[in-house]
């Protein structure tokens, strides 16, 4: 707690990249998060921040087959946007 009111997890992150490296080193979700995910590459964007994209939750949220998923198309599409 800060000043009586809860850091949120945002907050913190913010604050570290302000001062040091940080990398977000597993981030991923369903088709359902798409909006989420955009959003999250954005906050990383703004920190300056390095990231990777790998989430496993009983099965791959990038992958499915050897096909990208909804999310993982997402990410493809970033990456390609950086190179």
């Amino acid at each position: 707690c800060t000043r009586g009111r809860e850091v949120t997890g945002r907050e913190h992150l913010g604050r570290r990249a302000g001062g040091e490296a940080v990398f977000a080193g597993e981030f991923g979700g369903a088709a359902t998060d798409l909006d989420w995910g955009r959003e999250l590459l954005a906050y990383f964007d703004a920190l300056g921040m390095g990231w990777t994209a790998w989430s496993w939750r009983g099965h791959s949220h990038l992958q499915h087959r050897g096909e990208a998923t909804e999310f993982g198309e997402l990410v493809r599409e970033r990456l390609q946007e950086e190179s």
